[in-house]
């Protein structure tokens, strides 16, 4: 039977992270004029009197830990969210990963007029403390296995401040006693802005059906590479946000109208005290074709983009079900009633009157590369890392050592996680 299986992301996040597999296919040979180029990243630093902190690796093999903050460090809108949080948190105690991730992140956006470094000692340590059974160590060595780590933190930490809190809470009073203003304190305000929706449902060929939108959150897109020299970014996403054929799926209205037509058969040739129970079965499976089918149910190298328009990828509530037809449209009504989703679709409604219309709301922006040198046995990453105050100016961060580089610099690599941003 042919399925087909729709899938769209919900792109409401303030921040979009993608994570290209695998980066050990994809190494950095050796130019044979590194002199030259060595000779002309010192001239940069002989002009360039801006810098940021770099972070020191001292043989712990921790690039990939480094390579993950210095990218996160390049979204403003993520550190806006730890700040606030923080400020609506009395006990920092119950946010120890938010705390450091802060701290370090702020100071890895302190301006240097020369080169310095610093240990993320804050950061590990917090890690290890909410993380026992995952702790950081040299055989942990991938940057989006790190990332992951991180983002899932922060939502253990949200889910625990989220708990209902009594008035009478020491925490509580204490935050509600240091503001002086008599304004409304929300202690579950603000939403993760690496967090966003997939939304996904199946339709059949053959009879026209078509699943419930099945909704799941993310915090990165894992898209693997085809086995191809060169492909864009906009590729990969149209691919992953396609339809996809599934085979030997069991549709359950082809399962309804298969039991409807036994059902029928029956009543044609079974004896007459079977007829009731028949006409009754019948009745059931109608009702079910009628109202909710589902009733049944309960028992390379990338070329990467500086702007990058998303709307295309998204859906309002509207899923496409059929080849011919477009990922997404307007929707007619609304799609879910839950009081969790209704907020998140009325968002992407307002950010998007017409679906694929580049609007400032669907435009992500690169704010920061990370690249993977070397092989699966002995590899490095490093950081490219767009600069706030020169937007057309990155730094390229290994480790402690920090230089600036050009935009197109930035887009000749062969990037392993990239790191977007809406409206920076």
């Amino acid at each position: 039977m042919d399925i087909e299986n729709s899938l769209a992301p919900f792109v409401v996040t303030a921040i979009a992270v993608f994570a290209l597999a695998t980066p050990f296919l994809a190494s950095t040979p050796k130019s044979k004029s590194s002199k030259n180029k060595k000779k002309s990243a010192s001239e940069d630093r002989k002009t360039n009197n801006n810098y940021v902190y770099g972070l020191f690796n001292q043989g712990n093999n921790i690039c990939f830990l480094n390579a993950v903050l210095q990218s996160l460090a390049s979204l403003k809108n993520l550190r806006t969210y730890l700040r606030k949080k923080l400020e609506s948190t009395a006990n920092h105690d119950e946010r120890l990963v938010t705390f450091a991730l802060y701290t370090t992140l702020e100071k890895l956006n302190e301006p240097l007029t020369s080169q310095d470094s610093f240990n993320p000692t804050s950061i590990v340590w917090a890690l290890q403390t909410a993380n026992i059974k995952r702790l950081i160590n040299r055989q942990q060595q991938d940057a989006h296995e790190l990332f992951q780590l991180l983002s899932e933190s922060l939502s253990v930490e949200d889910e625990i401040s989220r708990r209902p809190k009594s008035l009478f809470d020491v925490d509580t009073i204490k935050l509600l006693a240091n503001n002086n203003k008599y304004t409304t304190i929300s202690l579950t305000s603000g939403r993760n802005p690496l967090i966003g929706l997939t939304a996904c449902r199946i339709s059949c060929m053959k009879c026209g059906y078509c699943g419930p939108i099945r909704h799941s959150s993310f915090d990165n897109i894992s898209i693997p590479l085809p086995k191809q020299n060169v492909v864009t970014l906009e590729t990969l996403l149209k691919t992953y946000s396609g339809i996809e054929f599934i085979d030997e799926y069991n549709c359950p209205q082809c399962s309804l109208l298969e039991t409807l037509a036994v059902i029928e058969n029956r009543l044609t040739i079974s004896e007459k005290k079977y007829l009731n129970k028949l006409e009754a079965d019948k009745q059931i499976v109608k009702e079910a074709l009628a109202t909710d089918v589902d009733i049944d149910d309960s028992k390379l190298k990338l070329e990467v983009a500086q702007l990058i328009h998303l709307a295309q990828y998204t859906t309002t509530g509207y899923l496409a079900t059929m080849p011919s037809e477009p990922l997404s449209s307007p929707p007619a009504s609304p799609t879910t009633s839950s009081p969790v989703l209704s907020p998140i679709l009325a968002e992407i409604n307002d950010a998007r009157r017409n679906v694929g219309e580049a609007t400032d709301a669907s435009i992500y922006r690169l704010k920061s590369v990370i690249v993977h040198l070397g092989d699966h046995r002995l590899g490095h990453f490093v950081t490219y890392r767009r600069q706030e105050e020169a937007p057309n100016a990155w730094w390229r961060i290994s480790d402690e050592n920090v230089e600036e580089v050009s935009l197109a610099k930035v887009l000749e690599q062969e990037a392993y996680m990239l790191f977007y941003e809406k409206g920076q």
